[in-house]
């Protein structure tokens, strides 16, 4: 598929479309190091959430900048459309990541078992909820930002060889003093990705907010720890039901950490995985209990 690529920067490979962008990697003239670029996808129905995912992103990226987060490059419009340019997190996707360990055992993608190493995981996870931590506490001269990641899954959070840790697809972040056009009139579609959804937000009973994130953080890497989704049904209603009543599958969850020797991560992510938000530790309270916690490893 082709991609119109800004003036004033090249192709290097087209990443594929989301649900409502679609995302290359770009170099700019002159220059070393690829960037990655973002358009509305040209599909029916994309126009109106993409141009929000897009506005809201852009808007979250100039007044936040972190280690785990790109940094916003360029933005503007041309006659493609509006666009944005990022610079490039570095790392896998814990999705691919994950995929990539099951196809190396000869299991398959949709293994069950754990096919992360343990040590990895473990890494995976303090550094994954030290990042979150930062971003839920970082202020300026006003007070606290208010930083919502808003969709953690496996495919937005991005794993280097050293276990190092980075966030993407801000398309639904929220910050403080973001204007009310940048949000979407339904709160239904600013859940986040399923099955890594809040049971607060399957129910919709409110909107995303820190604890929504340390809540879909812990289902994310409940998916690592499984090798596969943390619910027991397929179809997107059924896990919306299925979330909405009792949250993530724990004690399969709990079983494959058992059987890797991590439960100190068992013990942190099941408080993470609370189904009440008010039982919920902070991402910083999580941080330093992985931090402290001590796992015997199997692999």
């Amino acid at each position: 598929m082709s991609f119109a690529v800004p003036s004033g920067y090249r192709l290097v490979a087209y990443l594929g479309a989301g649900t409502v962008l679609d995302v290359a990697r770009v170099v700019e003239q002159g220059a070393r190091g690829e960037l990655v670029c973002k358009r509305v996808a040209p599909r029916p129905g994309a126009s109106v959430p993409a141009l929000r995912a897009l506005r809201r992103e852009r808007a979250v990226l100039e007044r936040v900048v972190h280690r785990a987060l790109p940094s916003l490059r360029a933005a503007g419009e041309d006659d493609h459309g509006p666009y944005l340019v990022e610079t490039a997190v570095p790392g896998l996707s814990l999705a691919a990541l994950v995929e990539g360990f099951a196809t190396q055992a000869g299991e398959g993608a949709a293994c069950d078992g754990a096919p992360i190493p343990a040590r990895l995981l473990a890494a995976v996870a303090r550094a994954s909820f030290t990042a979150l931590a930062e971003l839920h506490a970082l202020a300026d001269g006003e007070g606290p930002l208010g930083f919502v990641h808003g969709d953690l899954a496996p495919d937005h959070v991005l794993v280097t060889p050293s276990a190092e840790v980075g966030f993407v697809d801000l398309g639904q972040a929220r910050l403080r003093g973001l204007g009310v056009e940048l949000f979407d009139p339904d709160p239904q579609a600013e859940r986040g990705t399923l099955p890594y959804v809040a049971p607060e937000l399957a129910r919709g009973s409110g909107p995303p907010g820190q604890g929504s994130d340390v809540y879909a953080l812990a289902a994310t890497l409940a998916f690592a720890a499984l090798g596969r989704e943390p619910v027991a049904t397929g179809e997107a209603a059924a896990q919306l039901a299925e979330l909405a009543e009792q949250g993530v599958a724990w004690p399969a969850v709990a079983q494959a950490l058992a059987g890797l020797g991590l439960e100190g991560l068992a013990g942190g992510l099941r408080r993470a995985l609370a189904f009440e938000p008010a039982g919920r530790p902070s991402a910083a309270a999580v941080a330093a209990a992985l931090a402290s916690s001590t796992a015997t490893t199997r692999r």
